[in-house]
């Protein structure tokens, strides 16, 4: 796997959707970000232990993308999906530090990178703030960020 770098007129002609997120492994592309996401989650052992783990971390997952998709449509304030978030997280309940008992997953990496595009959407939530702080401190997400272009 490789990171690749394009100008967005190449996007157009080299990737199939025409757009980008774009993984190339062994010089075969797949596309969307969530595709992505499961993709790799499942060749790093995070995508959850069984089954009935996986499927809770496309229902967390799932939940993110149809509220931030649907929200100009939607009366929910950033304050009630911030609490709808949280219900859905329950990492008390997990018996674990991360939302799924068997500990990190790909859904750590999903609440991580939507609360960095908007922070102030957990900041009435400690425990979720707590959760972010603790993916990001992550030795393994530390090097990456240290390591990947600084373009980003």
């Amino acid at each position: 796997m490789k990171e690749l770098k394009y100008e967005y007129s190449i996007c157009v002609i080299e990737f199939f959707y025409g757009k980008a997120p774009v993984l190339e492994v062994d010089g075969k592309q797949l596309g969307q970000s969530t595709t992505i996401l499961r993709f790799l989650a499942e060749k790093f052992a995070l995508a959850g232990k069984d089954e009935w783990e996986k499927a809770k971390a496309d229902e967390i997952i799932n939940f993110q993308k149809d509220a931030t998709r649907n929200w100009p449509r939607t009366f929910m304030s950033k304050k009630d999906y911030a609490k709808a978030i949280w219900r859905q997280a329950r990492i008390k309940e997990s018996g674990s530090d991360y939302m799924l008992p068997s500990g990190l997953s790909m859904v750590g990496n999903f609440l991580y990178t939507f609360t960095k595009l908007d922070p102030d959407t957990i900041k009435a939530y400690p425990e979720l703030i707590k959760y972010v702080e603790r993916v990001h401190a992550l030795p393994q997400l530390q090097k990456y960020l240290q390591q990947r272009p600084q373009d980003r």
